[in-house]
């Protein structure tokens, strides 16, 4: 099925195709973007995306039986290079972003389905990140654009671009008595884990300067228990509390599920790991069929160099090839860290999420080529939106687990009742054997997923399943 966009302005035909492409990755259909004026292919599905100062005096084919008004005053100034003001208001169950004072024209004698909700700037916007483009100022301590400063704040937790796209498949049957499928049949899920402390005790000298710590704060007991503890991890008397790496990789055999591990790694070894003994479990991972990813370092978000370096000694540890990565403290600056994602060789990212708050930071909850609005560019690299991290709910939110098991699973439902893509992160540090109570969440999400018919992948399969709709 083709699906063709008129346009009367080109000078944001790029903006517009980038939507299409989106919007084609979705559907099960081929969707064009071309001048008003060229002939329409025969049986072509056509919406005219119109500017409204414009619509009286265009001669638009018959076939046009969809006119989508555009927001011109938006596209005015984002074409002249200055920062366009935008709102919000609501459309349905959801908002629409548009100008303070975009114009509504007067349909006339039009026969056809003339629509006021401009469903293609607002998923321009949600996708390009407009908002965090311009905002350098106001930002937290690890300099990550603030979630109390997003327009979405309400409605993170929506996949926004799948509800304008089921309104678009219901205007398009109303108008052509055509049905639109959905390329996806269920819901796809993907299970990460940000491995940032794989061990609680590391070399002795580590080891050591954490005692002397515990001396200081916490008194000669806490000391003594902290290298008696040790000891006996050493002696194999005992479990490494962090390590949870066979528990999490049990609970999803028994499930058939495979993950995604993204490693940290930092040059300086803050920690004092024992790399021989971290290589060998990162090859355990991996020869068990799970991905190796990169958890670039805290400061490696917006530096090629440091970010290529990590990305190389993991590699040589795991006997592996990493192609995708999600940034430590999930620290992202936009557009910059896409593009060094790109410039590192990387096809893939799945940063794009808000620590604070479960949902869609891009109002999307499915991969995507981002675009650049500052270079007016789409970047050759896929995003694999972040939606559910465990810290959120405990650290952020401070709820219980019955309570974050709630919220987990109305997001499953929503990206179930869409055929979207939802991505865990489970540190391997939140699962640990004295926290039962969160270990039961996490297996429950699972099983509810299951319950929910998901189609389980790992990170990169997504990425090539998804890049592929974009060839």
């Amino acid at each position: 099925m083709q699906i063709t966009f008129l346009i009367d302005d080109s000078s944001f035909k790029k903006e517009v195709e980038y939507v299409a492409r989106v919007f084609s990755s979705v559907l099960a259909a081929d969707i064009q973007v071309q001048d008003f004026q060229t002939p329409l292919e025969a049986d072509a599905v056509a919406l005219g995306y119109f500017s409204p100062e414009n619509i009286k005096n265009l001669a638009v084919p018959e076939e046009c039986r969809i006119w989508i008004i555009a927001d011109s005053l938006f596209w005015k100034k984002y074409t002249q290079g200055k920062r366009a003001k935008t709102i919000k208001r609501r459309f349905g169950d959801c908002p629409i972003i548009q100008s303070p004072d975009k114009a509504t024209p007067d349909a006339g004698n039009y026969k056809g389905l003339m629509i006021d909700q401009d469903i293609i700037l607002s998923s321009f916007w949600l996708l390009s990140r407009y908002e965090e483009c311009f905002e350098i100022e106001d930002r937290d301590q690890h300099d990550r654009y603030k979630f109390s400063n997003s327009v979405l704040a309400e409605d993170l937790g929506k996949s926004l671009i799948h509800l304008y796209l089921q309104q678009l498949v219901l205007w398009i049957k109303e108008q052509y008595k055509v049905t639109i499928p959905f390329r996806s049949a269920n819901l796809e899920a993907v299970i990460s884990h940000d491995i940032d402390i794989p061990y609680h005790f590391g070399k002795i000298r580590s080891v050591l300067s954490a005692a002397k710590a515990r001396l200081t704060s916490q008194g000669m007991g806490s000391s003594a228990a902290h290298l008696l503890r040790y000891m006996k991890v050493r002696a194999g008397m005992g479990k490494d509390r962090n390590e949870t790496f066979d528990y999490i990789m049990q609970t999803q055999a028994q499930r058939g599920i495979k993950s995604t591990w993204f490693i940290l790694l930092c040059s300086d070894n803050l920690w004092g790991l024992d790399l021989d003994k971290y290589a060998k479990q990162l090859q355990s991972i991996a020869a068990a069929g799970h991905e190796i990813g990169l958890h670039p370092g805290y400061d490696s978000y917006i530096n090629t160099e440091k970010r290529t370096t990590e990305k190389i000694a993991i590699e040589q540890m795991a006997d592996c090839t990493i192609i995708g990565a999600r940034n430590h403290f999930l620290r992202f600056k936009i557009p910059e860290s896409y593009h060094i994602v790109h410039e590192t060789g990387l096809i893939y990212d799945s940063t794009l999420g808000f620590a604070e708050r479960e949902g869609f930071r891009a109002g999307f909850c499915s991969p995507f080529k981002p675009f650049d609005p500052q270079r007016r560019q789409t970047i050759d690299m896929l995003e694999i939106p972040m939606s559910i991290m465990d810290g959120t709910f405990r650290d952020y939110q401070h709820l219980p687990p019955p309570q974050a098991e709630v919220r987990i699973k109305a997001m499953i439902d929503h990206v179930a009742d869409i055929r979207g893509s939802i991505v865990f992160n489970w540190h391997n540090t939140f699962l640990l054997a004295e926290e039962p109570a969160w270990r039961q969440v996490y297996e429950n999400s699972l099983d509810y997923l299951i319950e929910k018919n998901a189609s389980f992948s790992t990170a990169d399969e997504l990425a090539r399943t998804w890049g592929g709709r974009w060839q």
